[in-house]
């Protein structure tokens, strides 16, 4: 049994049932983390503080401006994803796209922890 569910962001019906799909678990994580960090501080109505730096990031070097956004998307997944415990946050400018690495746990239906890496890619 599942213990975090939520409704896929593709908004594929299932092709039996005609509900939109679930993801859960691990998934459901992941696509909230990308959501946050996706999302434009102040595009969300009404709660204007929701969402990371990620935008800032975007075509920039590696450098003290990119190492200033990493509190904002610290505080934001800290803020908005309760689930999980965040481990660390980092930043590879190394390719051509920038990756936001995030290092997290969360504990399972069973009790069990979960240790987790997602990358969000800014391009």
């Amino acid at each position: 049994m599942a213990k975090y569910k939520d409704i896929d962001f593709n908004f594929m019906p299932n092709p039996f049932t005609g509900d939109l799909n679930l993801v859960q678990d691990s998934t459901s994580i992941k696509q909230s983390l990308k959501n946050i960090l996706l999302t434009l501080k102040g595009e969300k109505s009404f709660n204007y503080s929701f969402g990371g730096a990620v935008q800032n990031v975007l075509f920039e070097y590696a450098g003290e401006t990119t190492l200033s956004i990493l509190g904002d998307i610290d505080s934001a997944i800290r803020v908005n994803e309760p689930r999980v415990n965040l481990i660390s946050v980092s930043i590879d400018t190394s390719g051509t796209e920038n990756k936001i690495i995030i290092d997290y746990e969360y504990v399972l239906e069973t009790g069990q922890t979960v240790t987790e890496t997602t990358t969000v890619t800014t391009s």
